[in-house]
C-alpha cells in the first residue's frame, strides 16, 4: 500500500493476516485482540452488537464474565490504536478514521496492469480456535471476499483476452485457481492460453484434470470443457 496519512488503519487479508494502526501491529498470535479487531473492521459499515461479539469470542462464559472480558478487550484495542466508541447502549463502532483494506483498494484501482499478481488467498492459515460461531462468520466473510476477487479476476481475464495477451491470461487464471480450483472460467482461460501459445497438450491436460474433478456432474458443467477439449 502507498504511504498514508497518520491515523490510518490498514487491514491486510490478501496473502496475509495483519492489522496496522498508528500505534501497533496486531497479528493472529494475539488471538482475542486480533479476532475482535478483525470482526470490527470487516463489519465497520454498521454498529456491532457487543452481545453478539461476546457470544462469538467467549461462547462458554456467563454473561457477566463475557461482558467483563469485552470491556477489557475494548480497552486493549483502544490502547493499540483502534478508535472504538459506543454507538448506543449495546453497540460499538469505530470512530471516523481512515480505514484502508487491501482487497478494497485492489478492486477500486482502475488500472488493470499487474493487479492479478497482487491477488492472493484470503487470510491464509488463519483458523482461530475461538468458537464454532466465529469460524462460521469467518468462513462467510472469506467466501464473500473470494467471490468479489473471482469476479474481479474474471474481468481481468476478459480484458486480456480482448487484447490477445495470453501470458497475462495464464497468470490471472492460475491466481484465481489458487483459491477457486474448480472455477470454470479460469480453467477454460488457462487451457486456452496454453493452447494459443503452442502448448496444446498441456492445455488438454488442464481440461482432463478439471473433467476428472467434477466427475459425472451435470452436462451443463461438463459441456464447455468438453467442447474446448
Amino acid at each position: 500500500m502507498p504511504n498514508l496519512p497518520a491515523g490510518t488503519i490498514r487491514l491486510f487479508v490478501l496473502g496475509d493476516a495483519r492489522i496496522e494502526t498508528g500505534r501497533a501491529t496486531i497479528e493472529p498470535d494475539s488471538e482475542i485482540a486480533f479476532a475482535a479487531a478483525l470482526y470490527l473492521l470487516l463489519e465497520h459499515k454498521e454498529p456491532v452488537s457487543r452481545r453478539v461479539l461476546e457470544r462469538l469470542l467467549w461462547p462458554a462464559a456467563g454473561a457477566s464474565t463475557a461482558s467483563h472480558r469485552m470491556r477489557q478487550t475494548i480497552l486493549k484495542l483502544r490502547h493499540l490504536g483502534l478508535p472504538i466508541e459506543k454507538a448506543g447502549k449495546t453497540t460499538i463502532t469505530l470512530a471516523h478514521c481512515g480505514l484502508v483494506v487491501d482487497y478494497e483498494t485492489l478492486l477500486e484501482n482502475d488500472a488493470p496492469e499487474g493487479r492479478g499478481q497482487r491477488v492472493a488467498n484470503v487470510l491464509p492459515g488463519y483458523q482461530p480456535a475461538i468458537s464454532a460461531g466465529y469460524l462460521d462468520w469467518l468462513d462467510d466473510k472469506r467466501s464473500a471476499i473470494e467471490g468479489l476477487l473471482t469476479r474481479f479476476i474474471v474481468g481481468l481475464i476478459d480484458r486480456a483476452r480482448a487484447g490477445g495477451y495470453w501470458i497475462e491470461i495464464e497468470a490471472h487464471a492460475r491466481f484465481l485457481l489458487k483459491f477457486a480450483p474448480l472455477n470454470e472460467e479460469a480453467t477454460l482461460a488457462l487451457a486456452e492460453s496454453l493452447a494459443m501459445r503452442g502448448e496444446k497438450i498441456e492445455g488438454v491436460l488442464v481440461l482432463d484434470r478439471y473433467l476428472a474433478e467434477i466427475g459425472g456432474g451435470t452436462s451443463d458443467l461438463r459441456l464447455p470443457a468438453s467442447v474446448m477439449r
